[in-house]
């Protein structure tokens, strides 16, 4: 009976381990978490209140789709102490058109000093923005070296990157790019020429950025390129022991 009992318990663990293994495919196994905590450690409170853009750590990762970026977005999910999230629907191109409204309304019409306000320019939307970003992933770490990022797949003009820049000024950029998409085509009509189009365009619209890590698809199974990408957020002594992707070599 025991032995029966056994049994069944040995079946369900496997089963409900390969359910687990299905449901989240894309996974990051590290060593401990001691190692893998940021170095730095301060209160953002007073920081977020006083506009100071560089107190919280973001990571960012820009992909020009379809190359594996939910799957990075999964993985550094995984780090301690980092909430990372989604798609934000252009959000920032929409801030940036703000910003390019009031410029053009101060220069067309004057500040806003004749209407009793303060007048508004680069750091006080830039400022309003990263609350914005704050509030809507719901940012409650402020302290510790806790970090916050999100991924994005519809950034590629120089301006909008520059704007980012001014915004998250200590971020920590992350491209994700196909380094090769021959004979490739998906249920969008994207092919292999559109896609090495964005590519080249959005290489080109980073460029000249500082604390850029560049992530290609076929790297997404390199245990030794995630303990990189770790690093370059900050985690410096955090080791990842191996992955499990649905994106293995690159496919």
């Amino acid at each position: 009976m025991r032995s029966l009992l056994g049994y069944v318990l040995v079946v369900f663990m496997l089963s409900f381990s390969i359910s687990i293994i299905m449901l989240f495919p894309d996974t990051l196994s590290l060593r401990g978490d001691q190692g893998c905590r940021t170095i730095k450690d301060r209160q953002c409170i007073s920081g977020l209140l006083d506009c100071d853009l560089s107190c919280l750590d973001w990571t960012i990762v820009l992909s020009t789709g379809r190359s594996g970026s939910t799957t990075i977005q999964q993985m550094i999910s995984k780090l301690p102490q980092m909430n990372f999230y989604g798609e934000e629907g252009g959000l920032l191109e929409n801030m940036y058109h703000l910003q390019h409204d009031i410029e053009s309304h101060a220069k067309n019409v004057g500040d806003f000093s004749w209407q009793g306000v303060d007048d508004m320019n680069v750091h006080t939307v830039a400022c309003m923005t990263q609350k914005l970003f704050a509030e809507r992933h719901g940012v409650k770490c402020l302290h510790r070296g806790c970090r916050h990022g999100w991924k994005e797949i519809r950034y590629g003009s120089p301006a909008v990157m520059e704007w980012i820049r001014t915004i998250f000024p200590s971020s920590k950029i992350i491209l994700n790019y196909r380094r090769s998409c021959s004979n490739y085509t998906d249920n969008f009509g994207r092919n292999c020429t559109v896609l090495q189009e964005m590519k080249d365009y959005f290489l080109n619209a980073t460029k000249d950025l500082e604390n850029v890590f560049h992530m290609e698809l076929e790297h997404l199974s390199n245990v030794k390129k995630w303990n990189q990408l770790a690093k370059f957020i900050g985690y410096d002594d955090c080791e990842a022991l191996n992955t499990t992707t649905a994106n293995m070599h690159g496919s």
